[in-house]
């Protein structure tokens, strides 16, 4: 008597092992032949950019130029009319429409002939305290609201949105995943509602029919910040000893020529109706420091304040920013984001977009030695 089960395992392994061929010969060629669609596409596309002068969008900007895109169209806000040469100077190609996305004629004016094109939304106000609740809702919410409906009206090819990490439900030391709907109620903060509201729209325009993508950037931190963000303006303090204290805490920081990169890939290979979270790890503020110090060869002896005294005068340092009108390094809101413990799973990205992070400490040394570079030529 012989034992047929070897035989049998061994034609069930072969066939297993022609089907997985044949599965990843026709995956390869379909993303092969969709890269050079995508490329074909690039050649003639035009995209519409909002919030290209900030941090993310400068850097967006260069990345678009590099693979290849020079039919850019930027939505530039009045009072920023002056960079116009400059961004010029830089990119001779793009075209500038001078506006903003409370305007309903300036956006008629921006999408006004329009075709083969998509469009990168990245303009937003960005605040960590909730004073400006109405500006943040007609620029975040109403904004988004009147681009979706030209977008749809002139017949985009894809509508890519960059939200935020805030716009996702979190809990305390969370290990937090894409979503596909938003809800204001489940967020904390005036800005993260706002950021979920659009980002739900986006959704909602997707279920209609639309080719919609978003990213969700968590903390952007790098070089070349001509909005002088929080973080720039924390490590610049820190440089200047302007800064002499510090809070517990951590978050999870990125690079933004990581993320320029990663909005990039989305708008390529993103599948439609799909949330990306470009994001990287948890970085505590005591190893920023000593990332910073590193780099500088020098010690900076900042004290670090504990959470009961911050809570404690957190009322007097808030009235202390409203009447100095200065914008608060922390806040209520910015605290809770420092101390909830929550990390951001990039891995989506990672699968399916080939996004990729560098290491924290490059980001921190480049930025350090850009702001060193822009003070000596100061």
């Amino acid at each position: 008597m012989t034992d047929s089960s070897g035989s049998t395992g061994d034609k069930s392994n072969f066939f297993h092992n022609i089907l997985l061929e044949i599965l990843y010969h026709v995956y390869f060629n379909f993303k092969k032949g969709y890269k050079e669609q995508r490329k074909m596409v690039r050649e003639v596309e035009r995209i519409i950019i909002t919030g290209a002068t900030g941090h993310l969008g400068s850097h967006l900007l260069r990345e678009l130029y590099k693979s290849g895109r020079k039919k850019l169209i930027l939505l530039i806000l009045p009072q920023e009319a002056h960079r116009i040469s400059e961004i010029k100077m830089l990119y001779p190609d793009v075209h500038c429409v001078i506006g903003d996305l409370c305007n309903q004629k300036s956006l008629e004016n921006l999408f006004r002939g329009m075709k083969d094109f998509s469009v990168i939304h990245g303009a937003s106000l960005v605040d960590i305290g909730d004073e400006r609740e109405n500006m943040l809702y007609r620029i975040n919410v109403e904004g988004t609201r009147k681009l979706l409906e030209l977008a749809k009206r002139y017949s985009a090819r894809r509508f890519l949105y960059i939200s935020s990490v805030h716009a996702i439900p979190s809990k305390p030391n969370a290990l937090i995943h894409e979503v596909h709907s938003f809800s204001p109620e489940s967020v904390e903060g005036a800005y993260a509602k706002t950021k979920a509201i659009a980002s739900q729209l986006v959704q909602d325009a997707h279920r209609e029919g639309m080719d919609t993508v978003i990213v969700h950037p968590s903390g952007i931190v790098g070089p070349e910040d001509p909005c002088r963000g929080h973080m720039t303006e924390l490590i610049e303090g820190i440089l200047s000893r302007k800064i002499s204290a510090i809070v517990e805490g951590g978050y999870d920081f990125v690079d933004v020529r990581d993320v320029a990169k990663g909005v990039v890939l989305a708008l390529d290979y993103g599948l439609s109706g799909e949330t990306y979270l470009l994001a990287r790890k948890r970085v505590s503020i005591r190893d920023m420091v000593k990332m910073i110090e590193e780099t500088t060869k020098k010690k900076y002896h900042l004290t670090v304040i504990p959470k009961w005294f911050i809570l404690a005068v957190l009322p007097l340092v808030n009235l202390y920013y409203k009447w100095t009108k200065r914008k608060p390094l922390f806040t209520k809101y910015s605290l809770h984001t420092l101390w909830d413990g929550v990390r951001y799973s990039h891995e989506k990205a990672a699968r399916e977009l080939s996004f990729k992070t560098r290491n924290f400490s490059e980001t921190v040394f480049d930025t350090v030695q850009y702001l060193l570079y822009k003070k000596i030529k100061e």
